[in-house]
């Protein structure tokens, strides 16, 4: 199990540089997983079965937000874009590492996660650093397990990192050789790990040292290490330090002494080096402690910039895939680490260079369910009721998916709904519009299509709201943020019971569902504002023309011309978003 403390832990940043201190290597740990953000580190909580996105991060009201909102209002690289690196060092601590990315004006905000990894344990590094301490180094041993701490590193973060490891070589390792465990239960499938270039310590024929101390260090070279005796003749450790500190030709020495006298060995990672491009933690998949992996299910990744949406939110996999499972045009959605039960429709597309058993979700299909990237998702067959000839004769629907929320009382019981307005002008409707809302599929699989009246929210009623909304889905007003991880949410849509109860998601709060506008009432709309135009036309053709031929011809061409108009109109306002 992993320990974290509970015990509040206060940084000391003003005695953390080794360079005046080496004997203090490798400085002040972190007792528990936290962000380091400025001078400030704040505890930082994984959540079980979640990716790093969901950790909470404490604040000093006593509440927690989380990690991929706390990024966001930070303006600094987001969770996914990040890389997993294991620090077993220097690095692991905060005040070494906020004081590395200070002196090359690198932004200084990482999260730490306590971890275990298992394959390794902890040595020295056969040489001595600048500042005059033997630093730590990994040493392969498949049958230990080693507390560890975990940074997760922007890439300039990442190569300001490397800049100041001239020794070590980052190393990508997959969970084949060290199996990582983040607080959590999270195992990412790969990590990187600094590994020395020169080697750890090692007394010869015996195995290599474990970590200690740096007084206890320098005594075990005092004692047995000969080339060494001389520098210590007389000296503590700090003096000694000190002297390798300001004598580079002496720590070079050293360095060539221990490889002469047998004191070097191979860590066992050197086979492990490559040159791979560093592996974003977005990329790299996870499986979780003791949670069996499920068939039938798909990793969720980003669907493609280049995906063909046709007005629909939309889910891509392989062909194979939809053809073992059934699935057809459309499924159902749901997030197997989501806290949501209600199934999202969305569009199925077939794509061969999809890779197989991973689903491309759309950010508002991820954002609906509040899952992350390579989380677990589940797809079901629905059936959505399309008009074919409308397709073709009108545009294609256009859908915006939208955050389902308790009704305001001025629209109870009306079978109407509340909707924002930028939302509105998305799918081409005014206030009082009618349209067409779906929700989760029934247990036929066939999603209803709910018609009803939609009005603009008042600005006061969603200022309201959001001064109520907070906490999980068990607080009456829930907040996407507390409850999803999601931020910003989708636009809100106020229904009341009895629309949710049609829609099928009554039971869950939070719940998505999309909604389109109604092409019957936009058609029927547009022939009313016509009508007076088509009607003083044919009592002018009566007064003027006297053939009756004629007069059908012309009759027939601005019936025409009106259709025309009405459908390039329709198509123009509610196909315009694509």
């Amino acid at each position: 199990m992993l320990h974290t403390s509970r015990v509040t832990q206060r940084i000391d940043y003003a005695n953390s540089d080794l360079l005046e201190k080496p004997w203090d290597y490798p400085g002040q740990l972190p007792a528990y997983s936290g962000l380091l953000a400025g001078d400030s580190y704040k505890r930082l909580t994984p959540k079980k079965q979640r990716r790093l996105g969901q950790a909470r991060v404490e604040k000093r009201t006593g509440k927690s937000d989380c990690l991929n909102h706390v990024l966001l209002t930070s303006n600094v690289a987001p969770v996914d874009s990040r890389h997993l690196v294991v620090s077993i060092g220097s690095n692991a601590s905060p005040a070494v590492m906020r004081r590395k990315l200070r002196q090359q004006g690198v932004n200084g905000t990482i999260a730490f996660i306590q971890a275990n990894v298992s394959g390794l344990r902890v040595g020295h590094s056969a040489h001595v650093s600048r500042p005059g301490y033997i630093p730590a180094a990994p040493v392969r041993e498949p049958s230990a397990t080693t507390p560890a701490v975990v940074s997760l590193l922007d890439a300039e973060q990442l190569a300001c990192l490397d800049a100041t490891e001239p020794n070590y070589t980052r190393t990508m390792l997959t969970a084949e050789v060290c199996q990582l465990e983040l607080e959590g239960g999270e195992r990412p499938a790969s990590f990187f790990l600094y590994v020395s270039k020169h080697g750890v310590l090692a007394p010869p024929g015996q195995e290599p040292l474990g970590l200690m101390s740096q007084p206890d260090v320098f005594e075990r070279l005092h004692s047995e290490f000969e080339p060494a005796a001389s520098l210590f003749r007389d000296s503590d450790t700090r003096s000694v330090m000190s002297r390798l500190s300001r004598d580079e030709a002496l720590r070079n020495e050293l360095l060539a002494s221990f490889a002469r006298s047998g004191w070097a060995t191979q860590s066992g990672f050197e086979r492990y080096v490559s040159t791979a491009e560093p592996l974003r933690y977005g990329a790299t998949q996870s499986m979780w402690a003791d949670v069996p992996a499920v068939s039938g299910t798909f990793t969720c990744l980003p669907s493609g910039n280049s995906t063909e949406r046709q007005g629909e939110q939309c889910v891509v996999i392989h062909p194979e895939d939809a053809q073992s499972l059934g699935l057809l045009s459309h499924v159902g959605v749901t997030g197997l680490n989501s806290p949501l039960n209600a199934p999202v429709p969305a569009r199925l597309v077939h794509d061969p260079a999809q890779p197989k058993s991973t689903a491309g979700l759309d950010q508002i299909v991820r954002n609906a369910l509040g899952i992350e990237v390579q989380e677990s998702v589940s797809l079901v067959p629905i059936q959505v009721h399309r008009n074919a000839v409308a397709d073709v004769l009108l545009s294609r629907p256009h859908f915006s998916m939208v955050r389902v929320q308790s009704a305001d009382l001025s629209i109870v019981e009306q079978n109407v709904g509340l909707l924002s307005p930028l939302a509105m002008n998305l799918l081409g409707i005014q206030s009082g519009d009618e349209v067409v809302v779906q929700g989760a599929p029934g247990p036929n699989g066939v999603v209803s299509d709910v018609r009803m009246r939609m009005f603009t929210a008042p600005e006061e009623t969603e200022r309201m709201r959001e001064s109520l909304s907070g906490g999980g889905l068990a607080a009456r007003f829930p907040s996407a943020n507390d409850a999803l991880g999601v931020y910003p949410d989708l636009p809100w849509l106020f229904l009341d019971s009895a629309a949710r109860a049609k829609l099928r998601v009554d039971d869950e709060k939070l719940c998505a569902v999309r909604v389109r506008a109604s092409r019957r009432f936009q058609l029927i709309r547009e022939f009313r504002e016509l009508l007076l135009v088509l009607v003083l036309t044919f009592i002018g053709l009566v007064l003027v023309v006297e053939s009756q031929v004629l007069r059908v011809v012309f009759l027939t061409f601005m019936l025409v011309a009106a259709l025309g108009v009405i459908r390039s109109r329709l198509k123009h306002r509610l196909e315009s978003q694509e």
